[in-house]
């Protein structure tokens, strides 16, 4: 096959269903292009759905992956499993824009590229949240040279991992197994490909990214304002202004990044006493104050962070979506 579409899958049988659909409804399924699930699931929901609604379908690859018990690991495991010239990872609870194979497939045979970063649309239900994620603007092709300016453009939108289609042979290459469990493993196997080398941008959107719906959600603070910057700023090749540019190297000192993570309910009580409490690096008088932020209700923040986003942060930028903002400002239970 010259594209295999990798779902790197787990415990999410129902919405694996539709996205397993959604792909089969493309026209060219099965010529040029076939599916491979990474399933480490504990239940066998998904092996009983395989086998009860798809087995017989040879263009759709179910393998168990038990022993790949993180995000990262199955990310890779899925890669390493396909058999397509390109792999594009795919979301178990995503679905991919209809017809959009056909516009996708004429640029891997034409151009050969060896890294394309594909646009998406979020929804949730039956809302679109947004059209596009990624704003008007964004170069059509990063030359070997300018590895810089695609991390600054879109080293914030790769932590989607539903955007990479990668030549298979170079993620083979590059994926470094040390950092598994950092969450975002895959975005240093993109800019270790990158380097030296041409990135593709697909600017019409390739999949739906569903809202709400994510498993590391009880995690999130300790992922964007510790793993995520840790990552982006160990990346081996690529400038502190381009680094800067995706995110601080410490957001975790920002006052206005940790009122912006209390409206979001990341900080939270557990949070403070896990992250902030223990660090060294974070100065007593900014423990208090994050402190006093985790025990405040989230409610008051989400509304003033709510007032701020509709009055004076309304435009779609390279590092900020309005309509995502407004999105992740539901409650949770753990806020």
């Amino acid at each position: 096959m010259l594209l295999t579409i990798a779902i790197p899958s787990h415990n999410e049988t129902h919405y694996l269903d539709e996205a397993i659909r959604s792909i089969m409804a493309e026209p060219e399924f099965g010529r040029d292009v076939d599916l491979s699930i990474s399933d480490n699931s504990p239940s066998q929901a998904t092996t009983e759905l395989h086998q009860n609604r798809y087995q017989g379908n040879p263009a759709i690859h179910h393998h168990r992956s038990l022993d790949y018990d993180s995000l990262d690991a199955n990310v890779n495991r899925a890669v390493e499993l396909a058999t397509g010239t390109y792999v594009w990872i795919f979301g178990d609870d995503d679905l991919i824009v209809p017809g959009v194979l056909a516009r996708l497939l004429p640029l891997l045979k034409e151009k050969q590229p060896d890294l394309v970063v594909l646009n998406s649309q979020s929804f949730h239900g039956d809302e679109t949240i947004e059209a596009s994620r990624v704003p008007a603007g964004v170069r059509a092709v990063y030359l070997p040279e300018q590895s810089d300016a695609f991390l600054q453009d879109l080293g914030g939108y790769l932590t989607y991992v539903g955007g990479i289609l990668v030549r298979r042979e170079l993620w083979l290459q590059h994926y470094n197994r040390s950092i598994i469990g950092s969450f975002f493993a895959h975005i240093d196997a993109v800019c270790a490909i990158k380097r030296g080398r041409s990135a593709h941008y697909f600017a019409h959107p390739a999949i739906r990214m569903r809202m709400h719906s994510q498993t590391w959600t009880s995690k999130s603070f300790l992922i964007w304002n510790c793993l995520y910057p840790q990552l982006i700023w160990s990346l081996p090749g690529y400038g502190a202004a381009a680094k800067q540019a995706v995110i601080p190297r410490r957001p975790i000192h920002s006052p206005r990044r940790m009122l912006a993570a209390r409206a979001y309910g990341r900080l939270n009580l557990p949070m403070w006493q896990q992250v902030i409490a223990p660090s060294p690096e974070v100065a007593s008088p900014f423990k208090l104050f994050t402190l006093v932020l985790a025990l405040l209700p989230r409610g008051l923040f989400s509304q003033l962070y709510r007032f701020v986003i509709l009055r004076l942060r309304r435009r779609h930028t390279l590092g900020f979506s309005p309509q995502l903002a407004l999105s992740q400002l539901q409650p949770t239970r753990s806020s």
